[in-house]
């Protein structure tokens, strides 16, 4: 192994030196790993919120009696990142990922989930696979190889306790023989080449890349209430605050089994599709939060703090609401007519407060 792909082993992944957990890590989506820990690497004591800040709305969409998915609407990565991209399969796709490692980068790839043993989807070694993959792939990550193994980080929540081998080196690394993970290569593998540019980094000015997050996320929220508004009488899709509110009344009216499989990936239940989906809509505030008490001089000060506060607020109750879905799927125990009261309806009070001061946050003349 090269040294540098040693020293990638003892990186900050999903957790610090002393084994606390990194949050930072723990906010951001599979495909958005690859980028911060590129990052990290270079700029090891960086907060970089601003590279990562996502929009903070979702549309829920439903067939006529069940729950169909969850839509979040992302940002392009930051033009300080460049990636190039690979599509290959078995020890070919293998081969290009080691050469990309040799060369001491970080490499995110996907490839057959249900094929992954250290990965909670895995099924067996001989899963059949259609050549159709239902949802978004998950963005696994490697770091280092041997001539017979691979090195890779992943989070905590995504592991299967059995199948995962972690090294002592570091909590968040783990390895597995390569002719184990060839198994899913042979039905496909993508991965990625992704490279920082410095300069561009360095002469990032953030006060401005967040005004016009702000501009475009105002934009967005603007004409999705609006398209939303123009199909009020589609019960299919629901925008934002709107479609918590479909979802309550499905969800009273017993008309969505948590249990079920979704109409949109049968894979996923009902209840683990509103906590994984519902999670990343609340890791999403956490890191505007962050954003924010970072740049808090740039905005006026009353207007700050009102956006702060919501979102600190709105973070708290999806935080409870998580924790009520988490504890009935594990426990398999569906009822949920008092969480849906008690946890729920405050969420759409809370989620309509967030967007209007979002909207007086990006009005002109914020700045102090």
């Amino acid at each position: 192994m090269s040294l540098q792909m040693l020293d990638n082993r003892f990186l900050t992944y999903f957790h610090h030196t002393d084994g606390s957990a990194n949050l930072m890590a723990s906010w951001l989506e599979c495909q958005q790993l690859s980028h911060y820990f590129t990052l990290c690497k270079q700029y090891p004591h960086s907060q970089p919120f601003e590279y990562f800040v996502e929009h903070l709305w979702f549309s829920v969409s439903f067939a006529p009696a069940s729950l169909m998915d969850i839509e979040l609407y992302n940002r392009k990565p930051h033009g300080a990142f460049r990636a190039e991209s690979y599509t290959s399969i078995g020890m070919q796709g293998m081969q290009g990922i080691g050469k990309l490692l040799d060369e001491g980068y970080i490499v995110p790839f996907q490839t057959y989930e249900k094929r992954v043993p250290f990965f909670h989807a895995f099924r067996s070694f001989t899963e059949p696979y259609t050549g159709h993959h239902s949802g978004t792939p998950h963005t696994f990550i490697a770091i280092g190889h041997t001539q017979n193994e691979l090195y890779y980080a992943e989070a905590p929540w995504s592991l299967r306790e059995i199948g995962h081998v972690g090294i002592p080196e570091n909590k968040s690394v783990g390895v597995i023989s390569k002719s184990d993970l060839l198994h899913a290569f042979d039905c496909f593998v993508k991965y990625d080449k992704i490279e920082l540019d410095r300069e561009a980094h360095q002469g990032m000015d953030c006060d401005a890349y967040l005004e016009d997050y702000l501009r475009e996320t105002s934009n967005l929220e603007k004409k999705l209430s609006k398209a939303s508004a123009a199909a009020s009488g589609d019960n299919s899709l629901g925008f934002h605050a709107e479609g918590l509110e479909r979802l309550y009344r499905m969800l009273e009216e017993d008309m969505i089994q948590l249990s079920e499989p979704s109409g949109g990936n049968s894979a996923v239940s009902n209840g683990d599709l509103l906590h994984w989906k519902f999670n990343q809509v609340r890791n999403r505030r956490a890191i505007l939060e962050q954003l924010l008490l970072k740049r808090h001089s740039s905005f006026p000060k009353d207007k700050v703090e009102r956006t702060v506060y919501h979102l600190q607020q709105n973070i708290t109750l999806w935080d409870t609401f998580l924790r009520s879905i988490k504890k009935m799927v594990i426990s398999g125990s569906y009822t949920f007519r008092t969480p849906v009261r008690d946890y729920l309806l405050p969420l759409v009070e809370s989620e309509s407060f967030l967007a209007d001061s979002i909207r007086n946050l990006h009005k002109p003349g914020r700045r102090k």
